[in-house]
């Protein structure tokens, strides 16, 4: 069995045509599970939003927003610029709707981070408490 140089490169011309569709598919699937992947981790990061916060009258105020169908843990606590906890607001399950919470400043001087932690998410925020 003889085989023409001809039917040699066509055969090849295939092999490499169905190897650079096959590598195609494969990048169009690993993108597209990615940006599914992406969507899914915005959705969780968007649980509780609207976290504001505030000092008046020596009382740090804080509020934050659950959306509607969901009941998750949320802790809100206070930390000073070492990382030792000064206050926790709140610790447990909040349902849906905006959640006020507040306490005293006390003798608190200097830089603090206030942590809003829930199911996905992290925010923070830097406060500074000054005499």
């Amino acid at each position: 069995m003889s085989v023409s140089m001809q039917e040699l490169l066509m055969t090849m011309r295939s092999a490499l045509a169905v190897s650079a569709v096959c590598i195609l598919l494969y990048i169009l699937w690993k993108r597209m599970s990615m940006s599914m992947r992406k969507s899914e981790t915005q959705v969780g990061f968007a649980l509780v939003d609207r976290f504001e916060s505030s000092i008046q009258n020596g009382m740090l105020n804080i509020a934050f927003h659950v959306p509607e169908k969901f009941k998750m843990p949320v802790e809100v606590v206070l930390l000073s610029e070492e990382g030792g906890e000064l206050a926790t607001l709140q610790q447990g399950v909040c349902g849906p709707g905006r959640h006020a919470r507040s306490c005293e400043v006390g003798p608190w001087t200097g830089r603090c981070v206030l942590v809003l932690r829930s199911k996905n998410q992290r925010l923070e925020r830097y406060m500074r408490f000054d005499r």
